[in-house]
């Protein structure tokens, strides 16, 4: 009996009964995987779950499955040992006395024990008979000398079994408490691999099968896809699927609201992507802590500023812009408006939008990217605001942000789609350089994170120094300041002194020292 017709004969009733259409594509995986004849309704999900050319004969002796969550792994999982166990054909590779077992390791003890659950169901439905015993809660032995068994990642009870069948379940999550392993799956895999009984005339190898949704873009998971997904080894079968391809049941709703949740985690959860080998840049509960406020309208007596990035109107890029300020009592730094513009768009009319609502919030001064700064600059000028180029790349401005973010001194607008751009940043190393980044999937734009991080970057740098030139503080003094003699004498200056402080605190701005021979003027001015 194969697998397919065990699947939908004496197993049929935990897999939809006579409609079992939703399990087709796992069907053209087995299939693949026993080496049985592909039917014609299984070409589209070969070439597209495994990206090989050539039709395999052979059955496969491993096998790397990475897929969606609620794919229907676990389900499958249990049926490929039930199978294994009932029909595999191992007694006569046994020696007198010799217990031979499918072994399902899991990551978790709860883990174990949903695979153990649908696995004996499965026993249950084709050979109540031959149960011989039942060993607490992750053995089952039948009278044949086969038996199920189901571990939760502890390296020292993998060795010593004979096994017709080894399937990891959830392998990219695998740990290893005892040992701290690097690698903890490549410590599973060497513990197993021992343990697999030989092809023999009666009965092919038995396998080890690794399926798992995926995690990082590194660790044998990852190396093995690397390896051989998309190349026609004869050995080794790498399946790689999304969610919904594997389960059309499932909400489809669900995963949308996921992916407005967190991109980054949706699309290695459901759509089956690697994740970069990098640390998560912004951590959740900061950002979320952070994102406090709405849109604010400009107030009297609050200092604004600046930052724009601007983009070409076509492509992929939005052209985005966030107003900030610092707020005197808290001194956080709070985004107060925060602007995108989508393409397709006329750069030079989003440029004149902006400069509108600049004005709006008496901000003469923007900081852009380095991005088209001729005719950005030229188109801003001729509405009255000046552009100054940003000193600093994207990296440095994220890493400016997070350090504030975390030390709690950032205020942010609460929306769903910055809140995604920055928990899909992610942190890499280069060539020894640390890099801040969106990632790779085609979706991913970081063009209101990058703007409000220079937002924030730009309000602190001019609240902690003075931006004004020598001659903008002359502008904002009063006038029996501006009109004292040179060369004042001591008691008049301190009375200067006195009275520009008196003028600041009513003006409200708060940010410009008093300027004494010898001050260094920062920022260039």
């Amino acid at each position: 009996m194969t697998i397919i017709e065990a699947m939908e004969g004496v197993f049929a009733p935990a897999f939809g009964g006579t409609d079992q259409s939703s399990w087709n594509h796992w069907k053209t995986y087995l299939r693949l995987l026993y080496g049985l004849p592909l039917e014609e309704s299984d070409a589209e999900a070969f070439m597209e779950f495994t990206k090989r050319t050539e039709i395999p004969e052979q059955p496969f002796s491993e096998s790397w499955i990475i897929s969606g969550r609620k794919s229907g792994k676990s389900r499958i999982c249990a049926l490929i040992a039930a199978y294994s166990v009932l029909y595999g054909n191992w007694e006569s590779s046994l020696a007198k006395g010799e217990t031979c077992w499918a072994i399902v390791v899991s990551p978790s003890l709860k883990q174990s024990k949903i695979v153990f659950n649908y696995a004996k169901a499965l026993l249950e439905l084709g050979a109540p008979d031959q149960l011989k015993a039942m060993k607490g809660q992750d053995e089952i032995l039948l009278k044949s000398g086969v038996g199920l068994v189901t571990k939760a990642g502890d390296l020292a009870t993998l060795r010593g079994s004979t096994s017709c069948v080894c399937i990891i379940d959830e392998c990219a999550y695998i740990k290893s408490e005892e040992t701290q392993a690097a690698n903890p799956l490549e410590e599973v895999v060497t513990a197993l691999e021992p343990s697999l009984l030989p092809e023999t005339d009666y009965h092919p190898a038995a396998k080890l099968i690794g399926i798992s949704s995926p995690f990082e873009r590194s660790g044998l998971l990852f190396q093995k896809h690397e390896l051989y997904f998309g190349t026609d080894d004869p050995y080794v079968l790498v399946w790689h699927s999304d969610t919904l391809s594997m389960n059309p049941k499932y909400s489809k709703l669900k995963i949308d609201f996921a992916m407005l949740r967190n991109k980054a985690i949706a699309k290695s959860e459901y759509y089956a992507e690697f994740r970069e080998s990098s640390s998560s840049f912004v951590q959740e509960r900061d950002l979320d802590a952070a994102s406090v406020r709405m849109m604010e309208l400009p107030q009297v007596g609050r200092r604004y500023f600046a930052f724009v990035d601007s983009a070409s109107g076509r492509g992929g890029d939005s052209y985005t812009m966030a107003i900030s300020f610092r707020d005197s009592t808290t001194g956080r730094v709070c985004i107060a408006r925060m602007e995108e513009r989508q393409p397709p768009f006329k750069p030079e009319d989003v440029t004149k939008e902006f400069a509108q609502i600049l004005k709006e919030y008496r901000v003469n001064q923007v900081v852009s990217d380095r991005y088209s700064l001729g005719w950005l600059a030229d188109t801003f000028d001729k509405e009255g605001i000046h552009v100054k180029l940003s000193p600093h790349p994207k990296d440095a401005l994220y890493l400016e942000f997070i350090g504030r973010l975390n030390l709690g001194g950032v205020e942010l607008i609460r929306d769903d789609r910055l809140r995604n751009q920055f928990l899909g940043l992610q942190r890499k190393i280069e060539k020894g350089v640390e890099k801040i980044d969106h990632g790779n999937f085609s979706g991913d734009h970081d063009d209101l994170s990058n703007c409000v991080a220079g937002a924030v970057w730009v309000c602190y740098d001019a609240t902690t120094y003075s931006t004004f030139s020598p001659k903008e503080v002359e502008s904002r003094m009063p006038a029996t300041i501006r009109t004292s003699p040179a060369g004042a004498a001591e008691e008049r200056r301190m009375d200067m002194e006195k009275e520009m402080r008196d003028f600041m605190e009513k003006d409200g701005d708060k940010m410009c020292p008093i300027v004494r021979p010898g001050m260094r003027w920062p920022m260039g001015c």
